[in-house]
């Protein structure tokens, strides 16, 4: 693992997050870049640089761009490529635990506390969050995002770019369709279609797509 590393998208709160994941794993920061207007203060935070103002010795380093929502995370990730980066590095807090059997792809964030199971599949670019739970099995797709606290029941499989919201559960072999959106303490028995935003206990569509 290199020992150094650029933090693209540093505006974002989690960001900051991925920061202490960094320090806690020895790993220094060379530069944040800020692509847009801060969505928390970045006092904590070291060697800030514009994305106008990236050098060419950066781009050689390893890359993270730890932002919450999926589009939004996609949408930095093409930015940093057209600035010239090319190693976008997997981070796993040391206080998460990933089974030895799971297989994490490229430029994934698993935040603190978090448990990956035997045999999960996690797709490049996915966020976990903190104390989040994905049971064996499951696969996850590039680009999904879980909230903090998620439980996800074994062979599990989520759709690109979809959210997992704060603390839902999802029983075992249920699909989350591509953008789907799981509200906060949902609890989701059936599956749930791409381009949907489901919630309550148990889970009920509340929107789709077509309706917006």
């Amino acid at each position: 693992m290199s020992n150094q590393i650029v933090v693209f998208g540093a505006e974002s709160a989690m960001a900051h997050e991925a920061v202490e994941t960094c320090r806690r794993l020895g790993i220094e920061i060379a530069a944040a870049v800020v692509t847009g207007r801060p969505e928390w203060e970045l006092l904590e935070l070291d060697n800030i640089v514009h994305e106008n103002a990236i050098s060419d010795s950066l781009t050689k380093l390893p890359v993270i761009c730890p932002v919450w929502l999926p589009q939004l995370r996609r949408r930095a990730v093409e930015s940093a490529r057209k600035l010239g980066f090319n190693d976008f590095m997997t981070i796993v807090d040391p206080t998460a635990t990933v089974a030895s059997s799971a297989r994490l792809g490229k430029g994934v964030y698993v935040h603190t506390g978090a448990n990956v199971g035997a045999g999960a599949t996690i797709g490049d670019f996915a966020l976990i969050n903190r104390g989040a739970l994905v049971s064996h099995h499951c696969h996850l797709r590039a680009y999904v995002t879980t909230g903090p606290g998620i439980t996800m029941s074994s062979r599990c499989r989520i759709g690109e770019e979809a959210v997992l919201g704060v603390g839902c559960t999802l029983i075992q072999d249920r699909i989350v369709g591509e953008r789907a959106f799981v509200g906060a303490g949902a609890v989701v028995i059936r599956d749930v279609d791409a381009d949907t935003t489901v919630a309550g206990n148990p889970a009920r569509v509340i929107k789709r797509s077509k309706d917006s």
